[in-house]
């Protein structure tokens, strides 16, 4: 892995929520704490699909997520990165 790509990785580990939409909650018992169990998708695809797993009561459910495009270009560019350099290009 390239070393600046590298450093973007491991500042979105540190930096905690990568959202500020909330997490979405269980549909039956409506617990808060989920475990994203699976995922389905690539960057050039611009949505996501996920299994979680409530925390609680344990039962399995898919979200649809999508990919914040402008904040994955502020975040390359953070480390003089571009899509360019990720084989993608902005569209």
């Amino acid at each position: 892995m390239d070393g600046r790509l590298a450093k973007v990785v491991r500042s979105r580990a540190l930096a905690g929520p990568r959202s500020d939409v909330p997490k979405p909650g269980c549909p039956w018992c409506g617990g808060a704490s989920s475990t994203v169990d699976k995922s389905v998708g690539d960057l050039f695809e611009d949505v996501y699909r996920r299994r979680r797993q409530c925390g609680e009561c344990g039962r399995k459910w898919w979200t649809v997520e999508c990919l914040d495009l402008p904040r994955l270009v502020r975040a390359l560019r953070r480390v003089g990165l571009t899509l360019a350099d990720l084989g993608l290009e902005e569209t």
